[in-house]
Order: structure tokens, then sequence, then C-alpha cells
């Protein structure tokens, strides 16, 4: 009796971790068919990494709203931050932004890029007044700027970087440096410009003409505003800051693409100078007026600058003139890499994928990027 006893306990007992090895089994294979793509998915893997890339973003990143009544809008009415301080490279909306935050803040004599380097101290701006500005808004000329920025800001600051592809902003950096600085007095004749770089008018609807290996020099050189943009900004030095500093950016760091800077600007009013908030957004330019340019190609003539009537005749020796913005349109999409205006960029995957994490965002506005770091 006492063997067929422990018999049937044993059976009893195998018979249930039978059972429950059964159901681990089922809900193993639940789980995978959950997280793995399906036959037609695999069929269609544009579709299928587009979800997992979504389904990434939603998870890891916050979209801001910008408007009335958004996410934004709520997160000024509880923390209250006492300063808001606008950060962006060139060309990156920084004209508008430093116009708006003279105007809400009613402080005209913020001294130029105030975030360069240790310029709030050099300048005598944190010393020659007893109120400070509740908005600051500045350039900023490299990752050593932003770097500062993000690990001095105080609980009460609220950071917003305003970025722009870097593509269409070295596009637009390259116009202001020609038609600004190479082309500065917009008239006819031979010039020489602000930088030492000659200029020569050889067609009366475009009042400057630059040599095209002269074109390319500067923007190999960085000249200017050329340089001063995302790569060598957002560096994994930056990026290392942000990580660093993460206790106190969820609720202090922001990231906005330059194409929503009303919106921004709207929302700001609201909360620090509502008197305004009805005004329409600043669209301010550093060039009031775009002057014609012209680009005089060097595998025309071999890079000797001739007047001709006809701006496409090669065979008399004659230069063919294009405008700046046909030449660049021609080239933009290659220009990053024949002139290697990347060379101390680093970390691009994390740039670029804020990038596609921000324009995914209706407003096109994140909370700290936290896949990022």
């Amino acid at each position: 009796m006492v063997a067929v006893t422990i018999d049937v306990t044993l059976s009893t007992v195998l018979c249930f971790v039978l059972i429950i090895i059964s159901w681990h089994q089922i809900l193993f294979s639940t789980k995978m068919l959950a997280v793995t793509p399906t036959h037609q998915e695999l069929l269609q893997p544009q579709t299928y990494a587009q979800t997992q890339t979504q389904t990434a973003q939603t998870t890891q990143n916050k979209c801001l709203g910008l408007g009335i009544g958004g996410e934004l809008d709520r997160l000024l009415s509880q923390h209250q931050h006492k300063l808001v301080i606008l950060a962006m490279p060139a060309k990156a909306a920084g004209s508008s932004m430093k116009t708006f935050a003279a105007r809400c803040s009613g402080n005209h004599n913020v001294p130029e890029h105030l975030l360069y380097r240790n310029r709030i101290v050099e300048s005598g701006f944190l010393t020659l007044q007893q109120e400070f500005p509740s908005l600051i808004a500045s350039h900023v000329s490299s990752d050593r700027d932003l770097q500062t920025l993000i690990r001095h800001a105080s609980r009460n600051t609220l950071v917003v970087y305003v970025h722009r592809e870097e593509t269409s902003r070295i596009v637009s950096a390259i116009n202001h440096v020609i038609e600004a600085r190479v082309c500065p007095n917009g008239k006819g004749g031979t010039t020489t410009s602000s930088a030492g770089i000659p200029t020569n008018a050889m067609r009366e609807d475009i009042p400057c003409t630059v040599r095209e290996d002269v074109l390319v020099d500067v923007i190999q050189r960085g000249t200017n505003e050329i340089g001063l943009g995302a790569p060598q900004i957002l560096t994994c030095g930056t990026y290392d800051a942000i990580r660093d500093n993460a206790s106190v950016l969820p609720r202090n760091l922001l990231f906005v693409d330059y194409k929503q800077a009303s919106k921004l600007q709207a929302v700001l009013a609201k909360h620090y100078c509502p008197e305004q908030s009805d005004e329409e957004a600043i669209f301010h330019n550093a060039l009031s007026s775009k002057r014609p340019v012209g680009v005089a190609l060097t595998g025309s003539t071999g890079g000797t600058i001739t007047s001709g009537d006809n701006d496409n005749d090669n065979d008399n020796g004659n230069t063919t003139v294009v405008s700046l913005e046909a030449w660049l349109d021609a080239k933009k999409d290659i220009l990053e890499y024949a002139l290697k205006t990347k060379q101390t960029a680093s970390c691009q995957t994390k740039t670029r994928n804020m990038e596609e994490a921000l324009l995914a965002c209706p407003d096109e506005a994140l909370h700290y990027p936290t896949f990022s770091v």
C-alpha cells in the first residue's frame, strides 16, 4: 500500500510539472509572436522599420506642443522658470529670437553673442545692472558654449536649443556670408570686400560676381557663419554633458526646430511679456534685402575672369556666370562631403536620431531627448 501511494504521488507531481512547463512554453511563444515581424511585415520592410522607429520614439521621447494650452504652455505655468535662455547655431532664427528677447524683456542692451565663451562676464553685463532680463537669446559658437550652459544652468532656468538641419543651414550661411561679407556694398565694378576677397561685376543684373574658386575656398575654410553649425556644437562632449546633468534637465532642456520660431515666441510672450502676446512674431534677417550674386564658373575659363555679352559664350574665352542660388541648388548635396565641412563632427548618429524624433513631433519640439544619451 505504501509503494502504491508513493507511485500515485510521484505521478501527480510529474503531471503538475508537465502542465507548468507547457504553460511556460505557450506564454513564451505568445510573447515571441508579439515581437516578431509577420511574413507580411517582412515583405514590407520599410513599413515595419517605420513602425518600430515610431514605437521607440513614442516610448523614449516626449513631444511638446508649442501652441497656447499645449505642453510647453503648461510646463511654463507649472515651473515658472525665472530665466529662459534661447541658444542656436548660426542661421537658425537667431536674429529673430534676439530681437524678440530684447523686446519681450525690455532690455535692448544685451551684448552680441552673450553665450560665447565668457562674454557674459567680460562684457560687464552681469554687474552693470541689478535686474537681469528674463529672456536671453544668443548664438553659440562651439560645443563648449552649449556644454557650459547645460552644466551650469540652475533648476529655474529653461534652456531652449533652436536647431536647424545642417545641409539647409550651411546653404543659408553661404548665402549670407557671400552677400553680407564678400559683396558688402552691392555696387557694380571691381570691389574688395570686408573679408579681403576680390569680387567682380560682370553682369548688369548681378552687381557682384565671385570667382568659383574663391567661393569654394570660403566654404572650405568655414568662414564666419558657415562654420558655426551642428557639427561644431552637437558633439559627443555635448551629449555627455546632457547625460551627466540628466537629473536637472528633464524639465529644463528643449530642442525646437527653427521653423517653429513664431510659435515659440508666442508661448514665451504669454508668460514673460503678456502685454505683447497679441503682436505678430518677429521675422528678422540680417540682410534687409538680398543682393543678387553671381558665380563665375572656373571650368569655363580656367579661373580667369573676363567679361562678355553672352553669359554662356565660352568659345571666345568668356566666363559663364550663374546665380549663387542656382550654383548652391546644383551642388548643395555634395558640398559637405567634397569640402569636408564636418571634420570636427562627432556622435552624428545621435544628432540624426534627434532630428528624426524632432521632425516626427507635430510642432517639431522635443522635451529633453533621453534617447540621445
